[in-house]
C-alpha cells in the first residue's frame, strides 16, 4: 500500500527515515523470533524454498495488479 501511494505521488520511497527504522526493527525482531531458539518456545519454524517462491510470485502479481488498477482508476476518474 505504501509503495502504491508513493508511486502515485511520485515521492521517493526512502524519504521517511522513521518509517525505514520501524520497518528495519520489525524485520529484525521477526528474524530473531524465527531463527533463534526463542522460536521453539512459540512453536514457529522457518519457511522452506518453495513457500518463499510462492510468496514472491504472489507479491509480484499483486503489485503489478495494484499498479494496473490504480492507472485504470486514474484514467477513468481523473487524479485525486
Amino acid at each position: 500500500m505504501l509503495g502504491m501511494l508513493r508511486y502515485r505521488e511520485r515521492a521517493p520511497l526512502l524519504c521517511n527515515r522513521w518509517l525505514l527504522v520501524a520497518a528495519a526493527v520489525s524485520l529484525c525482531l521477526q528474524l530473531l523470533l524465527i531463527y533463534t531458539p526463542v522460536g521453539a518456545f512459540f512453536g514457529v519454524v522457518p519457511l522452506g524454498l518453495f513457500p518463499w517462491i510462492i510468496l514472491m510470485v504472489g507479491l509480484a502479481v499483486g503489485y503489478v495488479a495494484a499498479i494496473c488498477i490504480s492507472d485504470f482508476v486514474v484514467r477513468r476518474l481523473g487524479p485525486i
